[in-house]
């Protein structure tokens, strides 16, 4: 997993159970990584690998799913 990925699966970790795109950014914002992607497309990619969920009621917000969550476990 890239460093970025890692990042924001940790971002949405430390939030409510849904995080908003926005409150993930500003997370991020804070944390010293050497490199950074274009968040939408890293969201989509997590989503795509099933290791977040976008809430069906509002568009914008994430979740870790239990694979998000063995995932960022086995990285760190």
């Amino acid at each position: 997993m890239k460093e970025y990925e890692q990042a924001v699966l940790q971002a949405i970790a430390k939030g409510p159970e849904y995080v908003s795109w926005y409150k993930i950014e500003q997370r991020l914002s804070v944390m010293a990584l050497k490199q950074r992607a274009y968040l939408p497309d890293t969201l989509r990619l997590l989503c795509e690998r099933g290791l977040i969920e976008e809430r069906s009621t509002d568009s914008g917000t994430y979740r870790l799913t239990d694979s998000g969550r063995a995932a960022l476990k086995s990285a760190v």
